[in-house]
């Protein structure tokens, strides 16, 4: 049996369970969503969420998502990394036992039946944009060079372009580093982003650079200005077999109506 990984990304949850986004019910979608990976796969060996999980960046709200995670059962096997919607300080003080990366940073390294799955905090305080700083790919550098397992990147922002105008100027705003670690480790099967509310599928240097869709609302790939995409929310679901990988998207009902900022 292949390991079965889920991807979650850009819930944008509020404080208040009444609370929109774009006026959109995220607490509704986060519910629809995690109802369809109950379906889908039972039985998740890991569950990642990558990045804008609580969009007010405020304590109570990071509660709720781990309220929301340990009644479905996946506070054991879980791992999460911020957006430029998240507070990395809140994370770590609400899930303390999830990080083991440099101070400040919410970084994750976990090994799971051959393979090794880490997690970069590209949050960067006032920018919509991402960033990796010398502490991160010093951690990151070390942990490759210590595993030659098959390895997979979880992280936000995409560290490169992927065909959206609007959206590729605000991916990771200094990707040469990150991309040169990167392409220095043959273990590397795949980067997994969030950010993008889109399932993109591109290359960073020789691997798989792969994005996935909001469990809320979508935006439209390759528009050259921001406009909201006609996709049901969805996630991805990433299967382990070997050293290789495989993975799909699986869309959740009808599309949201989005409603553009005024």
């Amino acid at each position: 049996m292949p390991l079965r990984l889920v991807q979650l990304s850009d819930i944008h949850l509020l404080q208040s369970p009444e609370g929109r986004v774009m006026g959109v019910e995220t607490e509704e979608t986060i519910h629809r969503v995690l109802d369809a990976v109950a379906e889908e796969v039972p039985e998740p060996d890991l569950v990642v969420a990558t990045g804008d999980l609580a969009h007010d960046e405020v304590r109570p709200t990071y509660a709720r998502i781990r309220d929301l995670l340990g009644e479905r059962g996946y506070l054991g096997r879980c791992r999460l990394v911020p957006g430029n919607h998240d507070s990395p300080a809140l994370l770590r003080e609400v899930f303390p036992e999830l990080y083991d990366g440099p101070a400040d940073s919410a970084c994750f390294a976990h090994r799971l039946d051959g393979w090794t799955v880490l997690g970069l905090d590209s949050h960067c305080p006032g920018e919509l944009g991402g960033r990796i700083g010398p502490a991160q790919l010093d951690w990151l550098r070390e942990r490759l060079e210590d595993t030659d397992s098959p390895t997979l990147l979880f992280l936000h922002h995409p560290p490169g372009p992927i065909g959206t105008p609007w959206l590729d100027g605000m991916a990771v705003l200094d990707p040469g580093s990150l991309v040169e670690v990167l392409a220095a480790a043959p273990q590397l099967r795949g980067v997994f982003c969030g950010h993008v509310h889109q399932d993109t599928t591109v290359r960073v240097g020789d691997v798989p650079l792969v994005t996935t869709p909001s469990t809320c609302f979508q935006f439209q790939p390759r528009s050259a200005e921001p406009a909201f995409g006609n996709h049901a929310p969805g996630f991805r679901v990433i299967e382990l077999e070997g050293d290789a990988f495989t993975t799909r998207v699986v869309r959740v009902g009808e599309p949201v109506a989005a409603i553009p900022p005024v």
